[in-house]
């Protein structure tokens, strides 16, 4: 078994299972045995999804979670995160932050927009306190 029981506690008091490639911990040993899939290199789940073309994405996955994932993010119609500079939209949040870290332009526009979002905020609450 390539598992250890971590023994330091928790917030809830209950061991971890720990990778010993990686060290990261899970709370169950089932999630740890599907991660170490990820090490081993052997990707059994191909997404087979077919583009307008006919063509097959082909994408393949240690396991069948992140095959789910991938084809719910890539493949859905629906994106929920857009881009407001470019015509980039995610369907994944860690996705599209990555996109605003990879494209400093997008990513400037999100600081910019967080910015004058936080501005306005606080104008709102001085003319709060002016009613007062």
């Amino acid at each position: 078994e390539d598992a250890r029981v971590v023994i330091e506690e928790t917030t809830e008091g209950k061991p971890r299972y720990q990778c010993k490639v990686c060290d990261k911990t899970f709370s169950r040993p089932f999630n740890l045995r599907s991660h170490r899939a990820t090490h081993a290199g052997v990707k059994p789940f191909v997404c087979t999804h077919e583009d307008e073309k006919n063509e097959v994405c082909g994408w393949s996955f240690a396991r069948r979670h992140d095959l789910e994932r991938h084809v719910r993010s890539r493949h859905s119609a629906e994106k929920l995160y857009k881009c407001k500079t470019c015509p980039i939209q995610c369907g994944r949040s860690d996705a599209f932050k990555r996109h605003l870290q990879r494209h400093p332009a997008c990513g400037l526009a999100a600081q910019l927009e967080a910015q004058a979002l936080a501005q306005a905020e606080a104008e709102t609450e001085v003319k709060a306190e002016d009613i007062h």
